[in-house]
């Protein structure tokens, strides 16, 4: 059977290699000023970014009811995208 290439295809790919997120990942909390990775998770769907922006570093600048506003910049460009906590890591 031929395999689909609808909008969520390339995000749920690697589910079981991913796995799940913890409660403890999933309940994180951020300050303004961190500086977060972009991990979109495959098991929430709610608050996750377009896969353009998985992998890149950002800084959180606030919040916006239950997610939180990511700046980043993209060549000369400085974008803010909105992202769950769910879909979110502290960049070391």
């Amino acid at each position: 059977m031929k395999r689909s290439h609808g909008s969520y295809s390339k995000n749920s790919r690697n589910l079981a290699g991913k796995g799940r997120r913890t409660i403890r990942q999933r309940l994180s909390s951020f300050k303004d000023g961190d500086h977060v990775r972009i991990a979109a998770s495959p098991s929430t769907k709610d608050g996750r970014p377009f896969l353009r922006f998985n992998g890149v570093t950002g800084k959180i600048v606030g919040r916006q009811g239950a997610v939180y506003k990511v700046e980043l910049t993209q060549g000369r460009a400085t974008r803010t995208i909105l992202v769950s906590n769910a879909h979110l890591e502290i960049a070391v």
